[in-house]
């Protein structure tokens, strides 16, 4: 299964960074005639990076009261018309999943006969599209789709193929002569989910560590769709992926020190709303930002205006401090460097507290950060107050 662009549609991922490409182009050069494009990316998705984790649900499971298994369907009668391919092929079906974090209706299906899975996707702007898929002992994999080609790297082991032309029938053929049948393995039917979501994530971790989506990536598919591609929009985008990837380190960071210190549920209320978490690979414009929230780049959508004298001045400070915290970023962790910027803070407004550290699943160092009250009578106190 190709995890990552089959799963949020190659169609839609494309088409997100492409109009995140376009939208940032417009903004730069027509600053007051973007407001109808940006509520249509946010209506979009509001983002060209999918989720780094997925939950199958079995469909029945999310059905309410008055709902029924066509409603989770964008394009009924084409994905009927697929999955009828598949059991006319002698594929059994195995359940019907819905994918809440991108809106994906998947239906699953297994050719015992030659360990072979076929899968019907349906998204409300990729369309439909199938995957025949088998995975094998060695962990590697193959997959044919009837999906447009992606323009995307993927890891050495999984063999893809892109058959847009082809029926499900053709593709299945085309698929059994071409892919290995030897040590073909398959999962138990009840575990089809959790090996799903589990492949998916491998296949994220994969492009996480290699920063998420490359500029070669993004320029192939601009040059396939024959759109401008200037270095403006390429920045943005990576921007938004390593955005994207450090948040997600910080929140599984955050959950290991939920764990590991057995917080209550107000004080991990409380630290999920106000933390800053520090981890081991962030960069220094991520350092940045953590240190100082006013730092435009971390929200690529609110950029001031740069023809602004005053934004000349702070940007310039800024650009001061990035290569300051990029010279020790050769030598010093993250934790370290930022710890030394709040130990050197004259700031008056702002009271940090170290909270504690992690190890894994990446090391980070958790803080809290509070704006101070100036107007705040620092020997009041509530309680008494409140008894008298």
């Amino acid at each position: 299964m190709m995890f990552f662009l089959q799963l949020v549609g190659a169609m839609f991922v494309a088409l997100l960074l492409l109009i995140l490409a376009i939208y940032l182009y417009i903004r730069w050069k027509f600053r007051s005639a973007f407001g109808k494009f940006a509520d249509l990316l946010k209506n979009m998705g509001g983002a060209a990076v999918p989720p780094f984790r997925i939950k199958l649900k079995p469909r029945s499971e999310v059905l309410d009261a008055d709902d029924e298994l066509e409603d989770f369907l964008n394009h009924p009668d084409e994905f009927e018309e697929r999955c009828g391919e598949y059991e006319s092929l002698g594929f059994d079906k195995i359940d019907d999943y819905y994918v809440e974090e991108v809106g994906l209706a998947i239906t699953a299906y297994i050719h015992r006969a030659s360990s072979t899975y076929g899968i019907v996707y349906d998204h409300p702007m990729a369309g439909v599209w199938c995957d025949v898929y088998r995975k094998y002992e060695d962990g590697s994999s193959w997959t044919f789709g009837t999906n447009q080609e992606t323009m995307m790297d993927y890891p050495d082991d999984k063999t893809v193929q892109y058959h847009p032309e082809l029926s499900v029938a053709d593709v299945f053929a085309t698929f059994q002569e071409e892919a290995p049948s030897d040590n073909a393995t398959t999962y138990p039917e009840d575990e089809f989910a959790r090996c799903f979501e589990r492949a998916y994530a491998e296949e994220m971790d994969w492009r996480i560590s290699r920063g998420g989506a490359t500029e070669a990536e993004i320029r192939r598919i601009a040059e396939r769709d024959g759109t401008e591609c200037t270095p403006e929009s390429v920045a943005a985008i990576l921007l938004q992926w390593r955005t994207a990837i450090s948040q997600f380190h910080a929140e599984r960071a955050l959950k290991r020190f939920r764990k590991e210190n057995d917080l209550s549920r107000d004080e991990w209320e409380q630290l999920s709303y106000e933390a800053v978490v520090v981890h081991q690979e962030m960069q220094a414009e991520e350092i940045l930002q953590a240190f100082d929230d006013e730092y435009y780049p971390g929200s690529p959508f609110d950029m001031p205006d740069e023809t602004d004298p005053e934004y000349a001045d702070e940007r310039a400070a800024w650009n001061q401090k990035l290569d300051r915290i990029r010279e020790q970023l050769k030598t010093t962790p993250p934790q370290q460097i930022l710890k030394s910027m709040i130990e050197s803070s004259d700031n008056p407004e702002v009271v940090w507290e170290f909270k504690g550290s992690v190890e894994q699943p990446i090391p980070a160092d958790i803080w809290m950060r509070k704006w101070k009250d100036p107007d705040e009578d620092d020997d009041w106190d509530d309680e008494d107050d409140w008894d008298e």
